[in-house]
């Protein structure tokens, strides 16, 4: 796993319309752990792909009883 850079809300890319996400595989499954850790780091409750520079509809949340993808 590995931290993110979190996009400031002034980047273009967050104007910008998404992917849906269509695959489900090991690429995405390292995004969606590489959320969870850049958004517990950043002690958030939750984090979308553009956030972090990937144009997906695709979200981390925390929910009470652990993290949801």
């Amino acid at each position: 796993m590995g931290l993110r850079k979190i996009l400031d809300d002034k980047d273009p890319a967050l104007h910008k319309v998404c992917r849906p996400v269509e695959k489900f595989d090991s690429k995405l499954h390292k995004l969606l752990d590489d959320m969870a850790e850049t958004m517990r780091h950043a002690e958030g409750v939750g984090l979308a792909a553009p956030q972090v520079g990937k144009l997906l509809r695709l979200f981390v949340l925390q929910a009470d009883d652990g993290i949801r993808r």
